[in-house]
Formats: C-alpha cells, structure tokens, sequence
C-alpha cells in the first residue's frame, strides 16, 4: 500500500514538472516574435544567440514577466 501511494507522488511531481516546462515555453512563445523550442533551450541554458533580439526579448522581457507572475500567484495562494 506505501509502495504506491509513494509511486503516485512521484508520477504527480513529475507531471507537474512537465507541466511546468510547457507552461514557461508557451509563455515564452507567446506574442509578436514566434521563437521556437530549440531556440528558446539555447538561449536560456546554453547562452546561446547573444546580440540577437530573440535573446533580449527572452532575458529582458518575457522572463522577468513570467517570474513576477509566478511570484505574485505564489504570494496570492499564500494568503
């Protein structure tokens, strides 16, 4: 009985996961300049494109939006 109930916590926290990474990548995406998965990957983990302006539109725009966001929801569940 432990033994699954431990399996299905760990299946719900990696859903959630994925479901988190889907979530910052549609974010990410969303708006005027379309950029693609692997170009998002690249740019965020590998530093990748630097100078070009799907770089700055990741790190200077939708980034800190999304990380306001998540902080000002997590605050809002808080209280």
């Amino acid at each position: 009985m432990q033994m699954k109930k431990i399996f299905s916590w760990k299946v719900v926290y990696i859903l959630l996961v994925v479901l988190f990474v889907l979530a910052v990548i549609f974010n990410i995406n969303t708006g005027n300049v379309h950029i693609s998965p692997a170009r998002i990957f690249r740019i965020i983990f590998l530093h990748g494109d630097m100078g070009k302006p799907e770089y700055n539109i990741i790190w200077k725009i939708r980034l800190p939006s999304l990380c306001m966001a998540a902080i000002l929801g997590g605050a809002v569940w808080l209280c």
